[in-house]
């Protein structure tokens, strides 16, 4: 039976991704040399693997929970608290991030979730220190990026008995098929069902899908319940183009102004953030000798302000290996004054998840906290 072409293009797409420096990561010598015969055989250009149009598929239910966990199947879930609002399990103890008072809102990068072909390579591992940081951090809403595999995705979410949560090509997002397909990074979210309901999810900008390397944003509008107080929330989760070469700064150039251009018809009134892998600081570029491609927000102070600005003024990273701050919380106006003062941060969650670089993530999750009721 004839091998698809797209098995093909898939490892020299993983060839170029290994071959080729990112300004965030360098990949171990033994995946380029696997690799690179085949890779140099098919062809393939610089960059980041980008996805493919695909056909649209039929409408999906809301993804249901999995059966109880066996040994070899879903991870356990587990609510035990230390005495101090820790979660304790398998070992690993994440301290309390959320508080009763406000609505806490995190993104993370969760480097090429549930791939084996990509480091971490340890799924299973992965799969629990993910869990254990979701649960532990206590978070009303999480952004996610770079999920990868569906079968691994499910069973954290099983694994989360408070939070439900979807993919850009999952359940109700609407125009989704074509732009998230098998095996590629997919952005998605996480929320607390006491504290959220979806009203509505879909796929943004799918027009600009090349500036936005394949991933155009998703957007979920949500009505919150916090504090008594219930009102709108709406999220957009972005994974900007990655790189430092000029080209990949054009692009998000011209992806955030197209963002920018479909957001202000929203923010003057709108409670909107923005959050995600941005591949971008917001002071300076990554870029050598460019200005920051996100400007044109900074310089709209009466209608934004990443609440994150504070931590690229200290120099903070929300990486691993690189001293960049490039995952980013854009808040409208009409959110950003309700940010809790000095509350921003990089959970720096290295220091209690063991080895977190190879098994977890080249990416912090960053935390920012709303007082939703005032």
């Amino acid at each position: 039976m004839p091998v698809p072409w797209h098995t093909f293009e898939r490892l020299a797409q993983a060839r170029c991704r290994s071959a080729t420096p990112h300004p965030r990561r360098q990949r171990p010598l033994v995946q380029v040399v696997a690799v690179i015969a085949l890779g140099t055989a098919l062809g393939c250009g610089a960059g980041e693997h980008e996805p493919q149009a695909m056909p649209q598929a039929m409408p999906q239910a809301m993804p249901q929970a999995m059966p109880p966990a066996t040994p070899d199947g879903p991870l356990a879930a587990s609510d035990r608290s230390t005495t101090d609002g820790s979660q304790r399990r398998a070992g690993t103890m994440v301290a309390r991030r959320g508080t009763d008072s406000t609505l806490d809102v995190a993104s993370w990068n969760v480097e090429w979730f549930g791939d084996p072909q990509h480091e971490p390579t340890n799924d299973r591992q992965q799969l629990e220190h993910v869990r254990d940081v979701i649960l532990g951090t206590d978070a009303d809403i999480w952004g996610v990026v770079e999920i990868v595999d569906m079968a691994a995705w499910k069973q954290l979410r099983a694994a989360l008995p408070r939070y439900d949560g979807f993919l850009a090509n999952e359940g109700p997002v609407s125009s989704r098929a074509s732009y998230y397909g098998v095996g590629e990074q997919k952005v998605g979210v996480l929320f607390k069902r006491a504290t959220a309901t979806v009203l509505d999810a879909r796929v943004i900008l799918p027009q600009h899908n090349q500036d936005f390397a394949g991933r155009p944003p998703l957007q979920v509008r949500f009505r919150v319940t916090q504090g008594g107080h219930d009102d709108e929330l709406l999220l957009i989760v972005v994974h900007m183009k990655a790189s430092a070469d000029d080209a990949s700064w054009n692009r998000r150039v011209r992806a955030a102004t197209a963002l920018k251009r479909y957001v202000d018809a929203r923010a003057s009134n709108e409670r909107v953030l923005v959050i995600g892998d941005w591949n971008d600081d917001i002071d300076r570029s990554v870029t050598r000798g460019k200005a920051s491609p996100y400007a044109l927000f900074v310089d709209d102070p009466g209608h934004y302000r990443f609440v994150t600005a504070p931590l690229s003024a200290r120099n903070e990273s929300s990486t691993v290996s690189h001293r960049e701050m490039i995952d980013h919380h854009l808040a409208s106006r009409a959110l950003a004054d309700r940010e809790r003062p000095n509350s921003v941060e990089v959970y720096r969650v290295d220091r209690v998840v063991p080895d977190y670089r190879r098994s977890t993530s080249d990416h912090f999750p960053v935390l920012s906290h709303f007082v939703w009721s005032r």
